[in-house]
């Protein structure tokens, strides 16, 4: 028998809608009683021993009814308040009562269907609607989403739009955070919600505090729920049961993700797979999740084009714009001077459209892209005419014109190209982020089940699910169990408190496998995949890789979102990855098409060798007005390509950060760089690529000094000297200067004479006597200053 203290306790009932606020003791209340329990309907129940079966009820059906107590005339500390539920009444030769059960706050969650944020329309825009279609794992939003958060919205749009009475705790930082594979579904209540999404997380729980106005609902973790420590030998112990469940432990845990990708007619399955713990393990838990693949379709042009004439006598181009002079021979046609309406005359309309469209037009979608013109060339022709039957021929001189269609359209060395436009799409499902990681997390906890009954003078309410159990005194494991407390039954009456822990009793050996089967393939509200990243990408060894159409454009908003897609073309399974980050686009150049090119670079630009290369990048169409090449004076056009020879190259100074410009030599329309063939479909962007890296070379400019500035250096007799520098000359100086080779770090000298140095080819470092700032600069072959 327990030592018992004695304390003084009244318990009280109380019902606003019945008038009632009385003792138990004055009720004739009896056998008063509680349980909690974790995921599931928190209850009271209590006898009225009203001596009448027949007698009128203390309170009405629905109605909300309060249980609290004062310790010895303290202040009122609530136990319980639900909703009043079944009231059976009994009678028997020995006694007549009425017994009564209040529901907790778990109840409203079992009658509250989760209606989720879709879009519909009914002939009209499209309009954010509640549905009872729901999708596990996505948010409100159409984002992917975490058990936890979904809770979260789940339980607000019933305290908001149901009017619940529940509230939350400002701090739900430590809900589970896992991301689980979409599955939709119908009809469910937010308590099927929150069963569902804490499946995945068997070391969670959840209880609702009664003692706040109105009730705090939470969930728990395990690693993070306060720890309750009792004594196996404490004299308020009377039973206790212990069974470690090694069963509910996987080895490990695989997951497979297959998805069907279809671009146009082309279809084919990839597979994904993720590990955690031994993969091998017999008792590793292996799931295949079907997710959703991308399909798009591509609305596809092929543009032909030819080369202009080489030269506008080229008789065989004539012949094929002008049917008429097909039968002359070529010695009896002399051509004229060309002229055209185009602004600028011929040379305009060349540089300003490369190539002659043939075949088909360019249709409305592609013109941004592929711009035209229709345009008509007329030159004179002198015509020596042949008659059949011989006799003196005929002369004429007639105007043959050439109706052509111009074009930007770039199509390369073979004059053909095809381009396409994403016509429609729906977008691949995404795999959760490291979802067998996060399950075996929680699965491979070994859990401890049982039961615990102790005894009180009067219950103290402080065990209840939403704590880990330890014991004590017992064996060694037991003391560190952590066991996840799922029911507490306290009874009022005689001070016992029953108590249940260890897993859910939803959580079986085969659950987990169960639970991820039913994941089904979705499509999110709106009719497509709202994700951020449009695909994953994957690591070397997997077969596939799964894609998604990019994110749905935003008209109203630049997000700061950082956005990435995955993509194969064809059959091919070379990766594609476009990464675009929105604060680097600039947005004052009103809408501008960006679409994937092929252009050639200058790589390793400080070697002499300067080799191009390939490269594939996303631009736009050029725009805004041109501008001076730095240094030049001349503007640059599409026909003007690189020619690198050192003997050339001069250096300007950059107005900003005190950089240098490489002013380069160009040859019109030149056909190779640095003895490479440079394909004629590919001049027009030449100058325009490769000159960005050369803004900011090191190592090959003439050093000059800004204007108002010099370098200062001490001398072989130890004085200091200051100059100026022109064109990498110190046009005053003659004598030694002293200083640091910092490469080397060794002490260096150079002799000039009329301001170029003699005997030393190296670097050294100086000083820039108006900003302070120690300058180096190489002294070349030549004896000039460089930088």
């Amino acid at each position: 028998t327990p030592k018992r203290d004695y304390i003084m306790r009244e318990w009280y009932i109380k019902c606003t809608a019945a008038a009632l606020d009385s003792t138990t003791a004055a009720l004739t209340v009896s056998q008063l009683q509680k349980t909690l329990i974790s995921q599931a309907m928190d209850r009271c129940t209590f006898v009225h021993n009203t001596g009448d079966m027949t007698a009128d009820l203390l309170f009405p059906y629905k109605s909300t009814v309060e249980i609290y107590y004062k310790d010895d005339g303290g202040a009122a500390v609530t136990w319980f308040i639900g909703r009043s539920n079944t009231v059976p009444r009994t009678g028997n030769p020995d006694a007549e009562y009425v017994q009564y059960e209040i529901l907790g706050s778990w109840y409203y969650l079992t009658r509250t269907e989760y209606h989720q944020n879709w879009k519909m329309s009914q002939g009209a825009e499209p309009v954010w609607t509640r549905s009872a279609r729901v999708i596990l794992g996505q948010a409100e939003d159409g984002t992917r989403t975490t058990t936890g958060n979904q809770i979260k919205e789940a339980l607000q749009y019933g305290i908001t739009e149901r009017s619940l009475s529940l509230q939350l705790p400002a701090d739900t930082s430590g809900w589970p955070d896992i991301e689980v594979p979409f599955d939709l579904t119908k009809d469910l209540y937010i308590s099927d919600v929150i069963n569902r999404l804490l499946q995945y997380t068997p070391d969670c729980g959840t209880y609702i505090d009664y003692s706040t106005t109105p009730p705090t609902f939470h969930i728990y973790k395990r690693a993070a729920a306060a720890a309750i420590n009792i004594s196996l030998t404490g004299e308020d112990t009377q039973s206790i049961t212990i069974t470690p469940r090694h069963d509910l432990v996987p080895a490990g845990i695989v997951v497979h993700y297959d998805s069907t990708n279809t671009i146009d007619d082309n279809e084919w399955i990839s597979q994904d797979t993720e590990t955690a713990g031994d993969p091998d393990d017999f008792d590793t838990q292996t799931v295949t999740i079907e997710l959703e693949g991308y399909n798009l379709s591509y609305q596809v042009h092929k543009v032909y084009t030819e080369d202009w004439p080489s030269a506008w006598t080229d008789k065989a181009w004539w012949k094929k714009q002008d049917q008429s002079i097909e039968a002359i021979a070529d010695a009896d046609i002399t051509f004229g001077t060309p002229t055209t309406d185009y602004p600028g005359g011929l040379a305009a309309l060349i540089a300003d459209y490369p190539k002659i469209l043939i075949g088909d037009g360019i249709p409305e979608w592609l013109e941004s892209r592929a711009e035209s013109i229709e345009d008509t060339i007329n030159i004179p022709a002198d015509l020596t005419k042949q008659k059949r039957g011989g006799g003196a021929p005929d002369k004429t001189t007639e105007t043959l014109a050439a109706n052509i269609t111009a074009t930007k359209a770039v199509t390369g060395i073979d004059n053909k190209r095809r381009y396409s436009k994403l016509e429609s799409g729906d977008g691949g499902e995404i795999k959760p982020a490291g979802l067998a990681t996060k399950l075996y997390a929680s699965w491979s906890q070994l859990q401890y089940q049982g039961s615990l009954t102790k005894e009180e003078i009067e219950v103290s309410g402080s065990i209840y699910p939403g704590n880990r159990l330890n014991i004590t005194n017992g064996r060694p494991e037991w003391a560190t169990m952590n066991a996840l407390i799922q029911t507490v039954t306290e009874s009022a009456d005689d001070g016992i408190t029953a108590i249940q822990f260890g897993p859910a009793d939803h959580i079986s050996p085969d659950d987990l496998a169960s639970l991820l089967g039913r994941c089904r393939r979705i499509i999110a509200p709106g009719g497509y995949m709202n994700a951020r990243k449009t695909g994953e990408k994957g690591d070397l060894d997997k077969n596939a890789e799964t894609g998604g159409k990019p994110a749905k454009a935003n008209t109203t908003s630049k997000t700061t979102e950082y956005k990435e897609q995955y993509y194969t073309t064809g059959t091919s399974p070379n990766i594609r990855q476009i990464s675009n980050n929105p604060n680097e686009m600039p947005d004052d150049k009103g809408n501008l098409d960006i679409t994937p090119r092929e252009i050639y670079t200058i790589e390793n630009p400080d070697s002499s060798s300067r080799d191009i290369q390939k490269r594939q990048i996303m631009a736009s169409e050029a725009y805004g007005a041109p501008i001076d090449w730095p240094g030049s004076g001349d503007l640059l056009t599409d026909e003007l390509i690189y020619k690198h020879s050192s003997s050339y190259e001069t250096c300007k100074p950059k107005t900003d950060a005190g950089k240098y410009w490489t002013l380069v030599h160009v040859a019109v329309a030149a056909a190779e760089f640095d003895g490479h063939t440079v394909p004629e479909g590919k001049r027009q962007y030449f100058m325009q690529q490769f000159c960005v890296p050369l803004y900011e070379q090191s190592g090959y400019c003439t050093y000059s000094t800004p204007a108002g500035e010099n370098l200062t250096f001490i001398d072989a007799n130890g004085d200091t000297q200051t100059q100026s520098v022109t064109d990498g000359v110190m046009a005053t100086y003659t004598g030694t200067i002293e200083g640091t080779n910092p490469a080397t770090g060794d002490a260096v000298s150079a002799t000039f004479i009329d301001g170029v140095s003699t005997d030393y080819e190296g670097q050294i470092s100086l000083t820039n006597d108006t900003t302070g700032d120690s300058e180096t600069v190489r002294i070349d072959s030549d004896g000039k200053l460089k930088q």
